[in-house]
């Protein structure tokens, strides 16, 4: 019973440690995402009237 008790604590552990490093990928995925987001948006100047007037 011990041993089983055991050998079950380790593997929570191991899932523990597995679902951490789930998190860190997720993480990294994300940051990635919204950093090409930001390089994709329009950075160019909103213009107004047919692109000669600057809109307020």
């Amino acid at each position: 019973m011990k041993a089983e008790i055991e050998g079950l604590r380790a593997q929570l552990a191991m899932m523990r440690d597995h679902a951490d490093d789930l998190k860190a990928q997720r993480d990294s995925w994300q940051e990635q995402a919204e950093t090409s987001q930001r390089l994709l948006a329009d950075q160019r100047p909103r213009r107004g009237l047919f692109g000669f007037l600057k809109a307020g």
